[in-house]
């Protein structure tokens, strides 16, 4: 979810605060190099004001804003190391008022959407929050979930069939028309493109539009004991992922031409999804553990979060990378994939081989992540004359590598170096002798 402008006064009188003074991570632990990696389980981050956050979205690596009751908005602009608070009185009227969705096409640009059919823009990174009126419909309408495209076009979607959009940023929004079996509360919105989206509900609900809007048909049936969908998300105009109640994940290689259920392996409604390709996702719900994948969902992963809470789930995700996400609950923020430490590397022995014959390499690596990136280099001098690499190797441990040597006669030097999958690289590679005879 996206930001705009324009400053309004509506219903109630809305005092905009911008705490200063801010100078300024979630998925998965390594499954060889098939499932994003992280460093770690989740880690809990108290944010400035407690209260229910329900989205979380990040415009870069630096810029995000998390979104919540009592029309709670935070914001960070170094990573998440700290955040503050850009929050606008509340004003009366709807249950649990307050933020539901969020969404940023810039550091500087994006929306809130909630409660009470609100709509907020900023277009200078949360200094300034507007309120945005949508076109007609009831005040006591909510907003689920937000998504802009650019800065021009985007899409609110909520309770009783609600879609409307946007082509100008929000200036104007118009309501769109959903067929009648999907007059549900919809509760996720997905766009690639300025034409195609899809928009996930209750009683297992999901429409698709090729046009912007303009026409929405329903993929699949709508039946009163099909899962309840909570959050959707698409990779490109092909692969896209719904997640709901009881566990469901539903997912689609063909634009949704068809949809099929992947096994979560659990039964715990899931709240949020995220993936940042065809192939590495992420899906949240239950406080005690989430799910990752590296295949798009042919296979998903049970991870324990290693977070304990009084609260039950998690409600938002953003998936940043393949190792590194951000989510958010109730009284918190949670990171995954922020470890910082280097790792340590140590070549173990000198290797001497017969030309022809295999030579075998000892070494260790020494981090807190479960496996890492490794690379083996030979040198002859300053030139590199072999490189191998193990994608997923595993550490703190004494491991071994071989290859055929089929290098000429001499002497020779090989290191070793290591990635985590946080993006950490050994400070200094450790090298020890190769002779060759």
């Amino acid at each position: 979810m996206p930001v705009g402008a324009r400053v309004t006064h509506v219903m109630c009188s809305v005092r905009l605060l911008v705490v200063a003074g801010v100078t300024a991570a979630l998925c998965a632990a390594a499954l060889a190099a098939a499932t994003p990696a992280s460093a770690g389980d989740w880690t809990s981050v108290i944010p400035p004001l407690k209260g229910e956050l329900r989205d979380v979205v990040f415009a870069d690596a630096q810029h995000g804003w998390a979104v919540g009751g009592d029309w709670t908005i935070l914001a960070t602009v170094n990573g998440g190391t700290t955040w503050i608070t850009q929050y606008a009185d509340p004003w009366t009227g709807g249950h649990a008022a307050g933020f539901r969705g969020v969404d940023f096409v810039s550091a500087t640009t994006g929306w809130a959407a909630g409660n009470d059919l609100t709509v907020m823009v900023t277009r200078d990174g949360g200094g300034r929050w507007v309120r945005q009126p949508l076109h007609e419909g009831y005040a006591s309408l909510d907003l689920e979930d937000i998504d802009f495209v650019d800065a021009q076009h985007g899409w609110a979607v909520g309770a009783e069939g609600t879609i409307y959009s946007t082509s100008d940023g929000g200036g104007l929004w118009n309501v769109q028309s959903v067929p009648p079996v999907a007059a549900v509360r919809l509760r996720g919105v997905s766009f690639v493109d300025d034409l195609h989206g899809w928009v996930v509900g209750r009683h297992g609900v999901i429409v698709a539009t090729a046009d912007g809007g303009a026409s929405w048909t329903l993929q699949l049936p709508a039946i009163s004991a099909g899962p309840d969908f909570t959050a959707v998300t698409f990779a490109d105009q092909l692969y896209g992922w719904a997640v709901g109640s009881g566990g469901a994940i539903w997912a689609t290689t063909d634009g949704g031409a068809h949809w099929n259920r992947q096994a979560s392996g659990t039964t715990a409604r899931l709240r949020a999804v995220d993936f940042v390709d065809r192939d590495h996702g992420c899906a949240v719900g239950p406080i005690d553990h989430y799910l990752v994948t590296g295949d798009g969902g042919a296979t998903w992963i049970r991870k324990s979060t290693g977070v304990t809470s009084s609260y039950a789930s998690f409600l938002g995700l953003d998936l940043l990378t393949e190792t590194r996400a951000w989510g958010c609950g109730y009284d918190s923020l949670f990171k995954l994939g922020y470890d910082t430490t280097k790792p340590v590397t140590r070549a173990l022995n000198n290797v001497s081989v017969k030309k022809g014959k295999r030579a075998t390499f000892r070494y260790r690596v020494t981090d807190a992540a479960a496996t890492c990136l490794v690379k083996l280099t030979v040198k002859k001098g300053s030139k590199v004359v072999k490189r191998l690499t193990i994608k997923a190797a595993k550490t703190n441990r004494v491991r071994t590598v071989s290859f055929t040597c089929r290098l000429a006669k001499g002497a020779y030097a090989w290191r070793v170096s290591a990635t985590d999958p946080s993006g950490n690289k050994s400070a200094s590679s450790s090298s020890r002798k190769l002779t060759v005879k």
